[in-house]
């Protein structure tokens, strides 16, 4: 295993147990009272992007309202995992 893929692994890691801390307690959203975690991230190479799978147990409906809910969150939880993460590049000056 290289040293790269074993990097993406471990942010892909962190990426997820910080989700499912913010599935535990952080977000509100009645939607999201049905049991929701987050299975696997996939980080792309550039590490730009991850895609983050997650499983939610409960009805057709249920699980369609937890989507709903996931994808109208989708900003918070992308700013919080940069926050805590500390995952934005720093921006450099060129003098």
């Amino acid at each position: 295993m290289t040293t790269v893929n074993h990097r993406h692994e471990r942010i892909g890691e962190e990426i997820a147990h910080e989700i499912n801390a913010m599935l535990a307690g952080e977000l509100k959203d009645p939607r999201l009272e049905i049991s929701v975690v987050v299975n696997q991230v996939l980080i792309a190479q550039d590490m730009r992007h991850a895609r983050v799978l997650v499983g939610a147990r409960g009805t057709q409906a249920e699980q369609k309202g937890a989507i709903k809910a996931l994808e109208h969150a989708a900003n918070f939880i992308r700013h919080e995992i940069v926050e805590r993460l500390q995952l934005a590049a720093p921006s450099y000056r060129c003098f």
